[in-house]
């Protein structure tokens, strides 16, 4: 299987944004996030908490804000082949050359680009490599707190252990 490794993503500075808010809206921005406990730890915390209607969870669903949000991610391909169909949705950058038949990649984008990106290549119809790389970066963002990007979407397990989306 492929590893793809989480080496960057968009920090806010929260005593900065909460009190911008508070001075210019006379509101916590944080609050929906309080009341469901989700911690200004997350990563998507700060997607979750740009809706001024204070409902978190349709603010990751909708992923309104999503393209200010870029995340970053490391990964050895047998091929730059391998690769192509991520340029339709990311940036890529070769960073070194062949060793033992593996390029070194990174790949940054934005967490829209990345859920269009995730629900595109985790298809049957995927190569193999591309499936399992481009789900490894679902997982990875899930684990970041963006589950709820992918909740119009049902995973179905492959028997090579890759996962498929499906709209539901």
């Amino acid at each position: 299987m492929y590893d793809v490794y989480p080496i960057a993503h968009t920090q806010v500075d929260w005593n900065i944004f909460i009190r911008a808010v508070q001075d210019t809206l006379g509101v916590s921005p944080t609050r929906g996030l309080d009341e469901l406990g989700i911690l200004s730890s997350v990563p998507a915390a700060y997607l979750a908490s740009l809706d001024c209607g204070n409902n978190p969870l349709e603010a990751l669903r909708r992923a309104r804000y999503a393209s200010m949000i870029h995340a970053s991610f490391l990964t050895l391909v047998p091929r730059l082949s391998t690769i192509l169909p991520f340029y339709d949705y990311a940036k890529i950058a070769v960073i070194d050359t062949p060793r033992d038949e593996q390029y070194l990649i990174i790949l940054d984008a934005s967490i829209r680009d990345w859920i269009y990106c995730t629900a595109r290549l985790c298809q049957v119809d995927s190569l193999f490599a591309v499936r399992a790389i481009a789900g490894r970066i679902m997982n990875h963002l899930e684990s970041m707190g963006y589950k709820e990007c992918w909740s119009q979407y049902e995973k179905i397990e492959q028997s090579d252990k890759t996962i498929c989306l499906r709209h539901l």
